[in-house]
């Protein structure tokens, strides 16, 4: 009845307890983006299937790709990073077997550096979720790097929230975000997006008081102001890029 789809590259030192918490799934569906390490040995342990993609840096067609290919109608968006907790595989089960929607919200608990993230960056996701349920043929998945399931009809929302352990380390979340830098840049310059001198240097500063103020990420301790400050440099980054691809 139900498929966990989940997209990787490289994951094998987070990809097993993924796994582990997905023994109420029906199928476990391996979206594989060309991973050089032990992920599919990793994912063929658990009985997992496999579908290979080759250098896709298209975020919703990999989940699309997982869409089409499972074998159940339900099916259960997750990255590689996340961890169903039992509360929530219980509520999933529980819809499932009677559902009033055809999609569902889930709400998610960043863990960075032993602390829960409340605000901040993350403040939206904590409190309103994003569509990861959903029964296939509700809606389509949408954009490119921050990509979103749109549903046809007005979703559900689940209780239960789900566990995301990204950056466990600050060397782990610099690569991450030079690497994502690179896609947001390459995206907004495939979209005739140009940038500036003003640019790369106010939006990365506007950004971190927006975070760190405005969306109250001071309220999350040193925790928050270094994840603000990260991600503001996430901006400078995909601007500074930008303008390098335009000259």
């Amino acid at each position: 009845m139900l498929t966990v789809v989940v997209i990787a590259k490289n994951e094998a030192s987070k990809i097993s307890k993924c796994f582990d918490a997905l023994t109420f799934a029906d199928e476990i569906l391996l979206v594989n983006n060309e991973s050089t390490d032990k992920t599919t040995k990793i994912a063929l342990e658990f009985n997992a299937n496999i579908i290979d993609i080759h250098s896709e840096t298209n975020f919703s067609k990999m989940r699309e790709v997982g869409l089409k290919n499972s074998k159940n109608e339900w099916v259960l968006f997750i990255d590689a990073d996340e961890i169903v907790s039992t509360d929530l595989s219980k509520e999933i089960t529980d819809i499932i077997s009677s559902s009033n929607f055809n999609s569902y919200r889930i709400c998610r608990q960043d863990h960075f550096m032993g602390k829960v993230l409340k605000f901040g960056e993350v403040s939206d996701i904590f409190n309103n979720g994003a569509v990861r349920l959903v029964k296939k043929g509700s809606g389509e998945w949408n954009g490119v790097i921050h990509e979103v399931f749109i549903p046809y009809e007005k979703p559900g929302k689940i209780k239960a929230a789900l566990d995301h352990y990204p950056h466990q380390t600050l060397k782990e979340f610099v690569k991450e975000i030079n690497l994502y830098s690179n896609y947001r840049a390459k995206e907004l310059h495939d979209k005739g997006k140009r940038t500036n001198w003003l640019q790369i240097i106010f939006i990365p500063i506007f950004k971190f008081f927006y975070t760190y103020f405005y969306k109250q990420g001071f309220r999350d301790g040193a925790q928050g102001f270094i994840y603000s400050f990260i991600m503001s440099f996430h901006s400078f980054l995909v601007r500074s890029k930008l303008y390098n691809m335009s000259v």
